[in-house]
């Protein structure tokens, strides 16, 4: 049921845009399938999180072609 309410908007984002909803469901993947891992640890979410921007940030001078 969580999982499904997670990849919602994702399925959503996919009608707008394909590109960018992979992408989204790539980064957010990892922390639905390992949220206890993540939110047990202070240090875990904080170098996840640190992670996850990262990507995101660096993912505008990525090119695709």
């Amino acid at each position: 049921m969580i999982f499904f309410i997670a990849i919602g908007p994702i399925f959503y984002m996919i009608h707008t845009n394909l590109e960018w909803s992979l992408f989204s469901a790539m980064i957010l993947l990892p922390f639905i399938l390992f949220r206890k891992f993540f939110f047990k640890n202070r240090v875990r979410l904080f170098l996840g999180v640190f992670l996850w921007t990262f990507i995101g940030f660096s993912r505008p001078f990525v090119s695709y072609t």
